[in-house]
């Protein structure tokens, strides 16, 4: 089931290859998701290399608003950055692309599976501007293909 999708994402980006991973989350935003409070607007992924060994990956400005019936004492900090947990040789791969240009690594949807919450990571490339002019019209031609023939349908 999602719980938070990435609608811009769509039309700004065109998908290569995607990959579902953990990310690693406190209790409080755990239950915040399941009440389906958060945003992927402007959320993006970023890469953090501690070394020969040591590369991660984080998502950054994923809101994830406050739990409703959490306690005024907790500190909750909606825009901040959070791990994901994937296998080395993937975190890898999604790297070397990244590196290239007009490549970008982004977070489309957070869905859970079964009781865990996991998201889903895409990498992108930046359409050009007539890129998305083609992708609305042949949205329109779509839209309008499908009205002729819900007429035609229901007029026989």
């Amino acid at each position: 089931m999602i719980i938070c999708k990435n609608k811009k994402a769509n039309f700004d980006y065109e998908l290569s290859n995607h990959l579902i991973c953990w990310m690693q989350l406190k209790w409080y935003e755990v239950k915040a998701l399941r009440e389906k409070n958060c945003s992927m607007k402007w959320a993006y992924i970023s890469f953090n290399n501690w070394g020969s060994d040591k590369l991660e990956m984080r998502v950054k400005n994923l809101n994830i608003w406050k739990y409703s019936k959490l306690p005024n004492h907790f500190d909750h900090f909606p825009e901040q950055s959070r791990k994901i947990l994937a296998k080395k040789s993937e975190i890898e791969k999604f790297f070397s692309k990244w590196d290239q240009p007009w490549y970008t690594v982004v977070p489309t949807a957070i869905l859970t599976k079964w009781r865990y919450i996991k998201i889903e990571i895409a990498l992108w490339k930046w359409k050009k501007k007539f890129d998305k002019r083609n992708a609305i019209k042949e949205r329109d031609t779509n839209r309008n293909l499908a009205k002729n023939l819900k007429k035609l349908i229901n007029w026989g």
